[in-house]
């Protein structure tokens, strides 16, 4: 396996109004990435996403909804720079 980065393309964020002014989904291509719920003064995201563990990433909340938005911006960056990484975890002789 070659030691170099894949290039690594993922779809934007899309987002869908669900409700308007209660909920919206993040979606990159056809999955549903993220999901942001109003919840009266604050804004909780709720990433789908797993991080590179596998874990999802935890919900947060935000004052403004361009916030929770940029958020999961930077989580989608996340995940694909975990993705352009080679594995080196403790399965190393997968198969």
């Amino acid at each position: 396996m070659s030691a170099r980065m894949v290039a690594v393309v993922l779809p934007p964020i899309v987002w869908v109004v669900r409700s308007e002014n209660n909920c919206e989904y993040g979606m990159m291509g056809n999955i549903k990435a993220f999901s942001v719920h109003n919840q009266g003064v604050r804004w909780r995201l709720d990433p789908r996403l797993p991080d590179h563990q596998g874990v999802p990433y935890e919900s947060r909340e935000f004052r403004k909804l361009p916030d929770a938005k940029a958020w999961a911006e930077k989580l989608r960056e996340e995940w694909a720079a975990s993705l352009q990484t080679r594995y080196a975890g403790q399965f190393s002789r997968a198969s």
